[in-house]
């Protein structure tokens, strides 16, 4: 049995590279089976549509797998179709979160796709190798999609891993792990925003290791659809497997970590006690991870910085009560301020983001947001902008804009939307529209030259009147009134108001437009 599991090529999209371990998880299951397995990470190794046909006929795979998620789904078609031609008699299997959701569609209309795996995928491998042993049948097995005479068969749901540790540990030497660079700032950079562009830029050296040490999220925010992948049950590792896995990186010379579990710290006592190893496992261990607003309180944070955090991303998400409620995020924003000061104060730097759009949403919401932006960047790494929801299949999100007439477009065909660019949004992924773009974008830079705001009035203003250098979006702006939609923004700024407020405002702009702080009453 020969088995190529690989992520799509040619994908060029925003994302930090990081080792891709839940592929890395089926491999090993793949491998302890007993078959032979090529794995590539092909956002690392990026090879030419020629050179992954040559791989997949030299190696001559019995079942190559493809994992990924919707913002590179079409690179993923492409790699299956290319696969599919390489080597016909090969069972192509998708899986990952994208093939979970949209699993029907997938084989109904990709006649180069033979199975579409739903869900958590190391049973359901093992058991599709033995269907081409001849050990069972395909109806036999479960949590799998797949076609028959023309048919499109839909099995029962396969079964979620109860505990985690049945599973065995990944085989990292499978990867290039010393390949993937850190985004931790260095100690002597934490006080330097400028030098800390690193996050965004991935000018480090130093190898990061990848790990996840839990599945499941108990919590049901409008725009996620983990539910549906990984179960509302929260499982973890036992510290004793998670530090083991620590260790292995540690030997190879490997100190900086990313813990990518959606929410690290849920389980408060698990946490503690796997922060209480870190630390008396190695001094040199530096780690980034993610948490929500509400479980950060300061015997966290010390345990936090102790065992060798220094970056966490929070699921901020929104600066209205009313949004947040909207988005079920069940938090507030006084427990946002509260939790950013907690992180501060420990040294930890922090990541996250405003997503407005929310179904329910008001104009007043995005007006609170830009109201407190300024506030939030203070204690922020990255909050260059405002964004909108996007739409994830699967997500309750998803379903209300079905209801809305949102959803004109099939999830298995190439998807462009130019209107993204009003709200500095790539093409290729549907946004949510609470509130017509060309109703949000003026009222966002009117809103925050009101409020002062000059780092994001700058970042609106240029992005959407003064583009230059890319010739693709500055074509989209001539062709549309998304120029002046912008400039209605500063208008109403500018002529609200008495004499003496136009001409301050006047020079607030000017000062705006140069890179220059300015302050204005």
């Amino acid at each position: 049995m020969r088995f190529f599991i690989t992520n799509p090529i040619g994908y060029y999209g925003e994302k930090h590279i990081l080792s891709p371990i839940g592929m890395l998880s089926i491999a090993t299951v793949a491998k302890q089976y007993g078959a032979e397995v090529k794995y590539m990470d092909a956002y690392l190794d990026n090879p030419s549509p020629e050179e992954f046909q040559g791989m997949v006929k030299d190696f001559k795979p019995d079942v190559i797998g493809i994992s990924f998620n919707v913002e590179d789904r079409i690179a993923a078609f492409d790699t299956a179709k290319l696969a599919k031609a390489a080597r016909p008699q090969s069972l192509v299997v998708l899986g990952g979160p994208f093939p979970t959701m949209v699993h029907r569609d997938i084989i109904d209309k990709l006649d180069y796709v033979d199975v579409a795996i739903r869900g958590e995928g190391e049973k359901t491998i093992v058991q599709l190798f033995e269907v081409l042993e001849g050990k069972r049948s395909m109806a036999e097995v479960k949590g799998i999609t797949y076609r028959e005479n023309g048919k499109t068969i839909i099995n029962p749901a396969q079964d979620a891993v109860k505990d985690l540790n049945d599973l065995p540990m990944p085989d990292f030497s499978l990867a290039n792990n010393h390949k993937y660079k850190s985004y931790i700032p260095q100690e002597e950079e934490y006080d330097d925003l400028d030098k800390m562009s690193i996050v965004r830029q991935n000018k480090t050296e130093k190898p990061m290791a990848n790990l996840i040490f839990s599945r499941g999220c108990p919590f049901n925010c409008v725009f996620c659809s983990a539910e549906a992948m990984w179960t509302r049950t929260l499982r973890t590792l036992k510290v004793e497997n998670c530090l083991k896995q620590v260790k292995y990186f540690l030997d190879q010379g490997i100190t900086d970590f990313v813990f990518q579990d959606d929410h690290l710290i849920a389980n408060k006592k698990w946490f503690h006690e796997l922060a209480d190893g870190l630390k008396n496992l190695d001094s040199r261990i530096r780690y980034a991870c993610l948490a929500r607003i509400d479980s950060v309180d300061d015997e966290t944070a010390k345990k936090l910085y102790e065992s060798g955090c220094r970056m966490i991303t929070l699921g901020i998400e929104n600066l209205s009560n009313n949004s947040l409620k909207l988005m079920k995020k069940k938090i507030g924003i006084d427990q946002t301020f509260k939790c950013l000061e907690t992180l501060n104060r420990n040294k930890i730097i922090v990541r996250g983001g405003i997503l407005i759009s929310t179904p329910g949403e008001t104009l007043d919401d995005v007006s609170e947001n830009v109201r407190l932006h300024k506030k939030l960047r203070k204690y922020l790494i990255e909050a260059g902008g405002i964004g909108a929801l996007r739409i994830y299949p699967g997500a309750e999100l998803e379903k209300v804009a079905e209801r809305r007439n949102q959803m004109n477009f099939s999830w298995v065909e190439p998807f462009e939307d130019k209107r993204n660019y009003l709200m500095s949004t790539p093409t290729h992924i549907p946004l949510f529209e609470n509130i017509p773009h060309e109703t949000v974008l003026p009222h966002l830079i009117k809103e925050s030259l009101r409020y002062n705001d000059h780092y994001l009035s700058r970042v609106l203003i240029r992005q959407h009147i003064f583009r230059i250098g890319d010739p693709e979006k500055r074509s989209f702006f001539n062709k549309t009134n998304e120029r002046l939609l912008a400039s209605k923004g500063i208008l109403v700024y500018l002529f609200s108001g008495s004499i003496l407020k136009f001409a301050e405002r006047i020079k607030f702009l000017f000062q705006v437009l140069t890179q220059k702080e300015a302050r204005v009453t």
